[in-house]
C-alpha cells in the first residue's frame, strides 16, 4: 500500500475523477445556497432595522422605500430554496453514481482473485466490504470535501465584503472565529473520533459477518443446538457497535456546542466593535444589524464540518479494508484482467 496522507483513497481517485463536472456543479450550488442564505439574513435584518428607525418619525416613515428591500428578501428566499434543492440533487446524484461505479470497479478487482486469492476472507466480511465499506465512502465528497470547499469560499468572500463595506477589525474578528470553528473544532472532533470511528467500522463488519454466517449455517446451528451461542455473539457485537455510536454522539454534541459558542462569540464581537462605530457615527445602526445577521448566517456553512471529520476515520478504515483486497496479487493471471489489477501482494 502506498504511503502518505489519505493513502486509503488514492486507488479510488480515478473513479471520482470521472464525475468531476458533477462534483464541481454540486459544490457551486452549495456555495450559491450559502451566499443566498447570508443575503437573506442580512437584507432581512437591515430591512427590519431600517423600517423601525424610519418609523420613529412621520417624515421618514412616509419616504421610506420598503418595496426594493422586500423584493430583495423574496429574491434571496427563492434563490436559497432553489440553490439548496439543486445542491441536494447534484451532490447526491454524483455520490450515488460514484458508489455504483465503485462497486463495479471493486468487483472487477476481486473477480481475478477468486477462488485462491479470496480464501482467507470470510463471505460475510466480503459482503460487508462490498456493501457497508463502499457505502461509507459517500462521506468523502458529500459531507467532507464539498462542505469544506463551500466553507472556505464563504470565509474568503465574507471577509472581503466585511472589510470593504463595514470595518476591517470586524472582518478580522469574524475570520479568526470562523477559522477556529471550521478548522480547530473540526480537527479536534476528527482527533477525538478517530479511534471510535475505526472501531465502528470493525464492529459493523463483525456484526454483519455474524449475521450472514448465522443464516448460511442455520441448519448446522439448529442441529447442534447452538442458536443461543449465535444470539449471544450477535448481541455482543451489537452492544459494542452501539457503545461506539454513543461515544460518537457525545463527541458530536460537544462539537456542536463549540460551534454555536463560537458563532455567538463572532456575533457579539461584531456588535461590540460595531457599537463603538455607531456611537462615533462611523456606522449606521441598520448596517450593524445587517452585519451581525450576515455573520450568523455565514457560520451555517461550517456547522456540519465537525461531524463529517469526526467520521473521517471510519471512512478511512473502510477505504483501507477495500484496498486490502484490491491490492492482492492473483494466483493465476488472465489477459482479460491483466490491466485491471493493482500491483502488490496480499
Amino acid at each position: 500500500m502506498t504511503a502518505g496522507p489519505l493513502r486509503e483513497f488514492r486507488p479510488f481517485a480515478r473513479v471520482f475523477a470521472r464525475h468531476l463536472p458533477r462534483l464541481a456543479l454540486g459544490t457551486l450550488a452549495g456555495l450559491a445556497a450559502a451566499a443566498a442564505a447570508i443575503g437573506l439574513m442580512s437584507v432581512s435584518g437591515w430591512f427590519i432595522s431600517a423600517a423601525a428607525a424610519a418609523g420613529l418619525a412621520p417624515a421618514t416613515a412616509v419616504i421610506f422605500n420598503f418595496f426594493i428591500p422586500s423584493i430583495g428578501v423574496r429574491i434571496f428566499a427563492i434563490l436559497r430554496t432553489s440553490a439548496r434543492y439543486a445542491e441536494r440533487v447534484l451532490t447526491h446524484d454524483a455520490t450515488l453514481r460514484i458508489l455504483a461505479d465503485l462497486r463495479v470497479w471493486f468487483y472487477g478487482r476481486i473477480e481475478p482473485l477468486a477462488p485462491a486469492g479470496l480464501w482467507r476472507f470470510r463471505s460475510g466480511d466480503l459482503l460487508n466490504r462490498v456493501v457497508a465499506d463502499i457505502e461509507a465512502l459517500d462521506n468523502l465528497y458529500l459531507r467532507t470535501f464539498s462542505p469544506a470547499a463551500v466553507a472556505l469560499l464563504v470565509s474568503m468572500l465574507a471577509f472581503l465584503l466585511l472589510a470593504a463595506v463595514v470595518d476591517i477589525w470586524i472582518a478580522a474578528a469574524f475570520w479568526l472565529l470562523f477559522a477556529l470553528a471550521g478548522c480547530g473544532v473540526s480537527f479536534a472532533a476528527a482527533k477525538m473520533g478517530a479511534p471510535t470511528g475505526r472501531l465502528i467500522a470493525i464492529r459493523t463488519a463483525e456484526l454483519r459477518v455474524r449475521a450472514v454466517e448465522g443464516i448460511q449455517g442455520l441448519a448446522e446451528i439448529i442441529l447442534f443446538e447452538a442458536a443461543g451461542l449465535l444470539r449471544e455473539r450477535i448481541r455482543s457485537a451489537q452492544s459494542a457497535l452501539l457503545a461506539g455510536q454513543r461515544r460518537m454522539a457525545r463527541i458530536r454534541g460537544m462539537s456542536a456546542a463549540a460551534m454555536h459558542l463560537l458563532s455567538g462569540a463572532a456575533v457579539l464581537a461584531a456588535l461590540y466593535l460595531g457599537g463603538g462605530l455607531v456611537a462615533s457615527g462611523g456606522l449606521s445602526g441598520d448596517t450593524l444589524a445587517l452585519t451581525a445577521l450576515a455573520i450568523a448566517a455565514a457560520f451555517e456553512s461550517v456547522f456540519g464540518l465537525p461531524a463529517a471529520y469526526q467520521f473521517l476515520s471510519r471512512t478511512r478504515a473502510a477505504g483501507g479494508r477495500l484496498v486490502e483486497i484490491v491490492e492482492c496479487e492473483p494466483s493465476v493471471r488472465f489477459e482479460a484482467f491483466s490491466d485491471r489489477v493493482l500491483p502488490g501482494s496480499c
